[in-house]
């Protein structure tokens, strides 16, 4: 027996398992079927247990530092889903001053307002920025509008 292209074809073996099943269209291979076998198994495994995007580097990342003046500042960046939670914390500050608080991520600025220190002296500002491929630079820096005194802080995540 020839194929199409005049090559010899050859046949199996009479009685042999797979007898008829060229007959049908479809012949399975020995490396075919484990394969199959395999891409199911993923395929089911990856259903119950799904495949998340997952973030390189840490979780979380934070930095302390001192102010031009008496006041201390705190950067806490958490990870959260294809986001990041930045939170600047400035204690030491007089009671009820009111501060200018600037943020960005890698220079895109994502944060821009004033605060009022409570009454011991905490300043906070939070915000969220897109989680950016690679390494984030955060910068957050804080003025007191009455006394010029200057917070500025970095950290990388």
């Amino acid at each position: 027996m020839r194929s199409r292209d005049q090559s010899p074809v050859n046949r199996p073996p009479a009685g042999a398992d797979h007898v008829g099943m060229e007959s049908r269209g479809w012949y399975p291979s020995r490396r075919i079927v484990p394969a199959l076998i395999g891409l199911v198994l993923l395929v089911g495994v990856g259903s119950v247990y799904p495949l998340t995007e997952v973030s390189a580097g840490p979780l979380s990342a934070k930095n302390t530092g001192s102010c031009s003046g008496s006041a201390d500042w705190r950067i806490t960046v958490l990870r959260e889903s294809r986001k990041l939670a930045v939170k600047l914390t400035i204690t030491g500050a007089p009671p009820k001053s009111s501060w200018t608080i600037f943020m960005d991520d890698n220079g895109s600025g994502f944060y821009a307002g004033s605060r009022t220190a409570n009454r011991k002296g905490r300043v906070r500002a939070e915000d969220l920025t897109p989680d950016r491929p690679g390494p984030d630079r955060i910068v957050a820096a804080a003025s007191d509008r009455a006394s010029g005194e200057i917070c500025t802080g970095r950290v990388t995540i």
